[in-house]
């Protein structure tokens, strides 16, 4: 025969149930107890903090692109890639938006690069990865992707740079100096939720 406990009492008090029922706990019970012994998620001040400042570099700084919450934030002590984190997971959440205008292609190059699982800037990868990672450019060949981020390097000369994985041979990695062009201006999206 299974006992009663304190917390099967209050169980019976507040929902008027039977914990225990010819013999055996019932589910109910369980369920309840699950609901209400679970652990709740705890609460990461620090996570708070990046969220707190990243929400007043877009409320405080006047021109809200990259390079000047990077530097508002890190004026607070956060890290470059904490600022990343906290930024990509506002966008993710959609309490951040951003805008570029005009080049079509820009954007959805931004929008793979956010799909990565893990960004660390500076970012470095070959042409024949760049072929995986940006299928929405729709390359075909590793000259498509090399041409592409030529012309993009000389419009965006802080946010890509390429070079060679080897002495005197031909630019075969391509590498992200920045998340986000200069161009790109982030704002509040009436959602935003610490």
């Amino acid at each position: 025969m299974v006992e009663k406990t304190e917390l099967m009492e209050e169980y019976e008090r507040k929902t008027g149930k039977h914990a225990i029922w010819a013999g055996k706990i019932t589910k109910q019970f369980i369920e309840w107890k699950k609901d209400r012994i679970s652990p709740e998620e705890p609460i990461h001040k620090e996570k708070i903090e990046n969220e707190i400042i990243l929400f007043l570099a877009l409320s405080k700084v006047q021109k809200p692109n990259y390079p000047n919450i990077l530097e508002f934030c890190t004026s607070f002590g956060l890290r470059s890639n904490d600022v990343i984190e906290v930024l990509l997971k506002k966008i993710m959440e959609g309490e951040v938006i951003y805008t570029l205008h005009g080049n079509l292609d820009i954007k959805l190059l931004i929008e793979d690069l956010l799909n990565l699982k893990r960004i660390n800037i500076p970012l470095t990868i070959k042409v024949n990865e760049a072929l995986e990672i940006f299928k929405t450019l729709q390359f075909r060949k590793p000259l498509d992707v090399l041409s592409y981020f030529k012309s993009l390097k000389k419009s965006y000369p802080n946010f890509i740079s390429l070079s060679s994985s080897r002495l005197n041979q031909r630019e075969d990695l391509i590498t992200f100096k920045q998340l986000f062009p200069e161009q790109v201006n982030f704002k509040l999206n009436n959602r935003w939720a610490i």
